[in-house]
């Protein structure tokens, strides 16, 4: 499914709305149909949707002002990553079936891993000697993945440590996963120069 720009900004707005997590999301689709019906919806209308409290109402009317979502496109672009949205058909099918889904994912790097494990291809130029299928690049996709969370206020220490572990799994071609929070989460998969305010 095609996702236009402005959805995709009311995906991401809503998402990333303070108090909203997987099960307010789905209660606002249900009532409005689509995020950007629940960020035009009258502040009223918010409040009567189950789970949705005036703070919760109040923090999405704040949220769509500011245009977060836009300004998060924006540094998505900046950094060569993207939002993977859970209506999009290459968001991981394994997500899929779990009880309270993500319903945006933010991915930087190859998406081999998160949209459905890797390809089959037999061809021999796609199979590396390990039998692990190659990209466009020629580098081999690995099947792996590693999950590198942490504190939001790292130390020094911290931030060496996750830097040195994620770089490592760079190199061995090893999927970093996140939950994208600020501190430990972000620096596993920033490059060194790179600075972002998500």
């Amino acid at each position: 499914m095609t996702t236009s720009t402005n959805d995709r900004e009311a995906w991401i707005t809503l998402a990333l709305t303070p108090g909203i997590g997987p099960t307010r999301f789905q209660s606002l689709l249900r009532a409005f149909g689509s995020p950007d019906g629940a960020l035009a919806a009258p502040f009223s209308f918010l409040c009567a949707v189950p789970g949705i409290s005036s703070a919760c109402a109040t923090a999405i009317r704040e949220e769509r002002d500011a245009g977060r979502g836009s300004r998060v496109l924006e540094q998505l672009e900046k950094l060569g990553a993207r939002a993977l949205l859970f209506t999009d058909e290459d968001y991981p099918a394994v997500l899929r079936d779990i009880p309270d889904p993500a319903m945006v994912l933010f991915a930087w790097g190859k998406l081999g891993i998160l949209a459905g494990g890797v390809t089959t291809s037999q061809e021999p130029s796609r199979v590396d000697a390990a039998g692990l299928p190659r990209d466009g690049s020629g580098v081999a996709m690995s099947p792996l993945a590693a999950a590198i969370v942490g504190t939001r206020h790292p130390t020094q220490y911290g931030i060496d440590v996750t830097k040195g572990a994620a770089a490592a799994c760079a190199r061995a071609g090893i999927t970093v996963v996140s939950g994208m929070a600020r501190g430990c989460d972000a620096i596993a998969h920033c490059r060194p120069s790179a600075t972002f305010d998500l």
